[in-house]
């Protein structure tokens, strides 16, 4: 009678395979991510030699993505025409943005767009020396900035109300942008340049009229001035409106005729 091995009748899997492992018929193995069945008892033959083994299971992209190496929290997975690869994410601020029909993503800079505003509104008095080497600040209408990008660039517009007073005058407006203690002068970013070159500039009082004692005083002045800047950084930023005078004072908001501090001055910081 013939005798029948209930073993031999289904697969027997047999894990990984191993070059010195003699397989038989219906073995089955693990390699390179597929899993194949022996047709043909064999040892030493590896599972892609068709002569011996088909596949049963074959690996597919899943395999590719988990072998992607350096993977991380924020990454994003796309095909570059070839194979699977990693965008590490980008920094704060930016987006994903499409580069069109057979280019990889990427991640960019929002352009040409209103990211933030940032102001100072002051309605009391603050007075800064006129000594015309020197921006003297008016830091009571600073302004502070952090930048959502080093490509940021930055609309300042200052409007100053006030009087010079003390000295014949003429003066002229500034900014200072301050970063890490360290100040850069802005004034030759300025569209006008009416005064000191560079600088936004009020025309000057006649000497001969502004030399008597008792026409020191200016008639309140006003002055709006804006510059674009760029400054490449992430760092938080503060900008500052300055005044310099031919030796004479700069009183904001103050107006002797009426013996009131009734102007106000501001200061608007835009981010795009």
């Amino acid at each position: 009678m013939a005798t029948v091995n209930l073993g031999l009748i289904k697969f027997r899997w047999q894990g990984a395979y191993a070059g010195g492992t003699a397989y038989v018929k219906d073995d089955v193995v693990s390699y390179n991510g597929s899993s194949y069945v022996c047709i043909l008892a064999s040892t030493g033959n590896l599972p892609t030699d068709t002569t011996y083994w088909n596949v049963m299971a074959e690996a597919g992209t899943d395999a590719d993505i988990a072998s992607i190496a350096g993977l991380a929290q924020g990454d994003i997975l796309y095909y570059n025409g070839t194979a699977w690869v990693r965008l590490g994410a980008g920094t704060s601020g930016q987006v994903l943005q499409t580069n069109g029909t057979g280019a990889n993503p990427s991640w960019g800079d929002v352009s040409g767009t209103f990211k933030s505003m940032n102001y100072t509104i002051y309605g009391q008095q603050q007075v800064v020396g006129g000594v015309s080497s020197a921006n003297s600040k008016f830091t009571n209408l600073a302004v502070t900035v952090t930048p959502q990008s080093a490509s940021s660039k930055f609309l300042i517009s200052a409007t100053i109300n006030g009087e010079t007073f003390d000295s014949p005058w003429d003066y002229v407006f500034n900014f200072i942008r301050t970063v890490g203690g360290s100040d850069t002068d802005l004034g030759d970013l300025l569209h006008t340049t009416t005064g000191t070159a560079g600088y936004q500039g009020i025309a000057a009082m006649p000497t001969s009229y502004a030399a008597s004692s008792t026409n020191n005083d200016s008639t309140p002045e006003g002055a709006t001035f804006q510059v674009v800047d760029a400054p490449n950084t992430t760092s938080a930023i503060t900008y500052v409106p300055t005044f310099i005078g031919n030796g004479s004072n700069f009183a904001l908001n103050r107006c002797v005729s009426t013996g009131n501090e009734n102007f106000v001055s501001t200061m608007y910081v835009m981010e795009f």
